[in-house]
C-alpha cells in the first residue's frame, strides 16, 4: 500500500509536468498531434526539456520519481510473490519508452513540420510551475525519502484506523 501511495504522489509529478508542457505546445502552437511537435526541442526548448524529465519520469529512468516509485512497487510485489503483478509494472514502462519515445524523437530529432516557427516558449505563468514540477520529479528521482516517508505514514494510517 505504501509503495502504491508512493507511485501515485511521482505519477501526480510527472503527469502534471506532461500536461502542462503539452497545454503549453497547445496555447502557443496550437498543436495536437505528434505531428505538430516536429521540431519543438528547438523552438520552445524550456517547454520541451520539462516535458522530457516528465516523460523520461513516466518510463521509469533512474534519478526521476517514476524510477523510485517503480522500484518500490516491484520490490514490494516481488517480496509479496505478486511475480505476475511486478511483470505488469515493468511491461508499462516498456509501453511508455514505446509512446514516449515516439514524442521525444519528433521534438528532439525532427525537423519544425513548419520552418517558419518562431522560437517560443510556453506562457510565463505556465512554464514556471511546469518547471517546478519537472524539478520536483528530479528531486524525488534523488532523494524519495520525504515523499515516500508520507505514503508510509499514510498506509500505517488507514491500517491503524481500518483496526479501531
Amino acid at each position: 500500500v505504501s509503495a502504491g501511495m508512493f507511485h501515485l504522489v511521482n505519477h501526480a509529478l510527472m503527469k502534471g509536468a506532461l500536461f502542462m508542457a503539452v497545454a503549453g505546445v497547445v496555447l502557443t502552437y496550437k498543436g495536437t498531434r505528434i505531428h505538430d511537435f516536429a521540431g519543438l526541442g528547438r523552438s520552445a526548448p524550456w517547454t520541451m526539456t520539462a516535458f522530457a524529465i516528465g516523460a523520461l519520469s513516466l518510463i521509469g529512468v533512474p534519478l526521476t520519481a517514476g524510477f523510485q516509485s517503480k522500484f518500490a512497487l516491484v520490490s514490494a510485489l516481488l517480496s509479496s510473490g505478486w511475480w505476475w503483478a511486478a511483470l505488469i509494472v515493468v511491461f508499462s514502462s516498456v509501453l511508455a519508452v514505446i509512446y514516449m519515445g515516439r514524442i521525444l524523437e519528433a521534438v528532439f530529432f525532427r525537423p519544425p513540420n513548419n520552418p517558419q516557427k518562431r522560437h517560443k516558449e510556453a506562457p510565463m505563468l505556465l512554464l514556471v510551475p511546469l518547471w517546478i514540477l519537472a524539478l520536483a520529479n528530479i528531486w524525488v528521482g534523488i532523494n524519495g525519502n520525504f515523499v515516500s516517508g508520507l505514503a508510509d505514514n499514510a498506509a500505517a494510517a488507514l491500517f491503524v484506523g481500518g483496526a479501531q
